[in-house]
């Protein structure tokens, strides 16, 4: 029989399949004891790989071993079953190598190489320079997923783009550096460009991960920007947690807290990474990118508070009004999760969006009293005197202060320097103009609001070149650019003529639909009346007239109840009967998102009631007009009119006691008016400002002796609604003749310049006759 047969003969013997079954389960064991000890000492993975090879060596050596023993047993006589033995004479090598393949060799061998093993262990465990558990980047697997993992979530946050994991951790192995410290990471981070990284621990205890990282920049490594910690069963959960805590102070600043609180507002990482990407969005000045961002971020966790709240803020920015009011309602209804500072950030924010204006500022007001550094309250109050001021008889300027706070801490923010470069430029500050719009053009090229901000300054130095030149490149611009690009113009340059061609704009009948038509030719002619062309203003709604008489017939009536505009008895009478015979069941809704092109949609009834009850007082027939202020007083308020049904309601009972001589009643009626209506409403909708009321509160109020508060009703007309250019001409004109009496305090030089004297009887007692002369502002 040869070698290899009896080799065969020998594995079928039962002994041998007995010993080798004995070595893999004890095989199994050894390993299960250095796979422990791996874990406990936080041993490389090259430890237990060695191990692993012994273990392999050794099971062919037992089997040899198994093999020849049990041969030998057979040459020495005995058989299978143990009968005496037989002198065969044969002599193998087998036998000459029996002193070698003892069992007692192969134990003692097995015992030296474990031996051998946990010596080299202990001389690592007693020589290697070891930092805290988790610093060593490469040399264990789990942390190396766990740098992995976190690198994964940080990526794409915002502005932050992670280092690939794998290059970064093969650098280090390769190199044998040593991240534990700080100053060695930094040096690391740079190689890559870097300017942040990440420095943390991962200990396990009791069956419980513990994660903690410290966020540091390579500029500054001695201390951390943010630390974080987590602690749980689930590591995905723990990364998600760790990483979002880093996220909220990555930028620092008192910014940051707003980041803080969306951070403490939601559990999903997804969802403030949405939200950190529509913050990155919303600095650069790209609002629909930041409100995709942003209502993505509602969509991945429902109650993400924060995130409906600069939702809200977004769609403020790209003029959709329903949207913002949405968004602010819900995020006050899942403000469980706050703090008591920053649930009354939210109250506040909640007031202003129902349009409380007053409330709203008193909240704001005492916001920042208690926390002088709370840059979303600073600019939030902005907010609220910037558009709200004018229909509380007070200057939009009075926000400068505000935006000049928020702009101490946040140098960079787009929004807050757009409100000042309004307000330079309606006070007329060329310098300062120039220096805001240069600063705004250089933090923002491409912003949404570049067009706006480039028309105010343009405008206001009323350089006729450049203006035609800036025109003709913006006008194929989307309606929502060209619509604030007029808007601005109209209320901030008092350069009415430019302010006529950039309402053109909107009148293309190539491009646009019928209600952006209507809104051009609309700015156009307040921009005409407040030249004194009424002519040519007419003009402007006769080409209304032509694809939308609806409107045009508002426009009519509301014309004709303009100060120093000829309309007779006669033409009041006509206007009545039009405005009384409309029926606003048959107009369709504009459909535009835009409150610019669709205030007036769920209006029109409410406008009926309020200018036929104007028209009626006016015209001396009491009970008609008595009867429209009930109906506007039990009408249902529209989406975001807040009091405006109420507020009408008043006005109309203003004017029948002024029919009536009632002077101190006219004035009660007014000062009733309440306004409480979202401000985004009153930037279109001449009915939601309230211009003709404002202007008949001034005159009555210069009436009964109280000319400082005349002044302030007067002197802002124009500062929160086109329309207000409109009636900007009588302004002047009763502004001169309280000035001229020696009443009140000057509160601008634009309104010095009226001298005229000729004093009108009352605030709309009689009307200018055609040939009346009406002042003009320079074109």
């Amino acid at each position: 029989m040869g070698q290899l047969e009896r080799l065969i003969e020998g594995v079928r013997s039962r002994s041998l399949w007995q010993v080798a079954g004995l070595y893999a389960a004890g095989a199994w064991i050894t390993l299960q004891v250095v796979d422990v000890l791996s874990d406990a000492f936080d041993l490389p993975g090259r430890f237990a790989a060695i191990a692993l090879t012994l273990l392999i060596i050794g099971f062919p050596v037992v089997l040899a071993t198994a093999f020849l023993q049990h041969r030998m047993r057979r040459s020495d006589g005995f058989d299978e079953d143990g009968a005496a033995p037989v002198d065969t004479g044969d002599v193998t090598p087998a036998r000459s190598a029996r002193h070698f393949f003892t069992w007692r060799n192969v134990i003692m061998g097995g015992v030296t190489a474990v031996a051998v093993w946990g010596v080299v262990v202990t001389a690592w465990l007693v020589t290697q320079e070891r930092g805290p558990p988790g610093r060593e980047a490469g040399s264990d697997p789990a942390i190396s997923r766990a740098v992995i993992l976190l690198g994964t979530k940080l990526d794409g946050a915002g502005e932050l783009r992670s280092v690939d994991s794998r290059a970064l951790l093969s650098f280090v192995v390769q190199e044998g550096l040593s991240v534990a410290d700080p100053a060695h990471a930094s040096a690391v981070a740079a190689r890559f460009g870097a300017g942040l990284f990440v420095l943390g621990d991962v200990v396990e205890a009791g069956g419980r991960l513990q994660v903690t990282a410290a966020l540091y920049g390579t500029d500054e490594a001695t201390r951390p920007l943010e630390e974080a910690s987590a602690e749980g069963e689930d590591p995905f959960n723990l990364v998600d947690e760790v990483a979002t805590q880093l996220l909220a102070g990555v930028e620092g600043g008192p910014g940051a807290r707003v980041r803080g609180i969306a951070a403490v507002t939601t559990p999903s990482l997804d969802a403030f990474r949405a939200y950190l990407e529509g913050e990155a969005e919303f600095r650069r000045g790209s609002f629909e990118p930041a409100f995709d961002a942003f209502r993505r971020a509602t969509e991945l966790d429902s109650l993400f508070a924060m995130a409906y709240y600069r939702l809200s803020v977004a769609a403020e920015w790209l003029t959709r009004a329903d949207a913002a009011q949405a968004a602010a309602e819900k995020a006050y209804r899942n403000a469980s999760r706050l703090s008591e500072r920053d649930r009354r950030l939210l109250e506040a924010f909640l007031a202003w969006r129902r349009g409380a204006q007053g409330e709203a500022e008193g909240r704001y007001r005492a916001i920042v009293g208690t926390y002088p550094t709370d840059v979303e309250a600073w600019f939030q109050l902005g907010e609220i005197q910037h558009h709200s001021n004018p229909i509380r008889g007070r200057s939009f300027a009075e926000s400068r202060a505000a935006f000049e706070q928020v702009l101490e801490f946040e140098p960079n923010d787009a929004t807050s320097i757009i409100h000042l470069v309004r307000i330079a430029a309606s006070e007329g500050r060329l310098a300062d103009l120039d220096s805001l719009a240069a600063r705004f053009f250089a933090l923002n090229p491409d912003a949404d609001r570049e067009h706006e901000v480039r028309a105010i300054q343009l405008m206001t130095h009323a350089d006729s070149a450049r203006i035609e030149a800036f025109l003709a490149e913006a006008a194929p611009r989307a309606d929502l650019i060209l619509i604030q690009l007029a808007w601005n113009s109209v209320n901030f340059s008092h350069n009415p003529s430019g302010a006529e061609r950039a309402a053109r704009l909107l009148t293309d009948r190539s491009r646009f639909t019928p209600e952006v038509w209507t809104t051009g030719h609309t700015l156009a002619a307040y921009t005409l009346l407040a030249r004194g062309r009424v002519a040519d203003a007419y003009g402007e709604i006769d080409v209304v007239d032509q694809y939308d008489p609806y409107v045009a017939t508002e426009l009519r009536a509301l014309f004709s109840l303009i100060p120093l505009m000829p309309a007779d008895r006669a033409t009041l009478e006509r206007r009545r009967v039009e405005i009384e015979g409309l029926d606003p069941s048959g107009v369709a809704p504009s459909g535009n998102s835009s409150f610019f092109f669709s205030v007036l949609d769920d209006r029109h009834e409410i406008v009926r009631f309020y200018l036929a009850g104007v028209l009626a007082a006016r015209l001396g027939h009491v009970s008609a007009a008595m009867d429209y202020a009930s109906r506007l007083e039990t009408a249902t308020p529209p989406e975001n009119g807040g009091t405006l049904t109420f507020d009408l309601a008043s006005g109309v009972r203003a004017q029948i006691a002024l029919a009536e001589d009632r002077t101190e009643d006219a004035l009660a009626a007014m000062e009733s008016i309440r306004q409480d209506i979202f401000y985004q409403m009153t930037m279109s909708s001449p009915y939601d400002a309230g211009i003709l009321e404002r202007f008949a509160r001034g005159l009555l109020l210069h009436e009964v002796g109280r000319n400082e508060e005349a002044i302030g009703w007067l002197a802002h007309l124009g500062e929160v609604n086109p329309v207000g250019q409109a009636f900007r001409p009588a302004a002047l004109l009763r502004l001169g003749e309280i000035r001229g009496a020696g009443g009140g305090t000057k509160t601008g030089a634009r309104f010095g310049a009226v001298t005229r004297s000729t004093r009108i009887r009352g605030p709309f007692r009689g009307s200018a006759s055609p040939s009346q002369s009406l002042p003009r502002s320079s074109a």
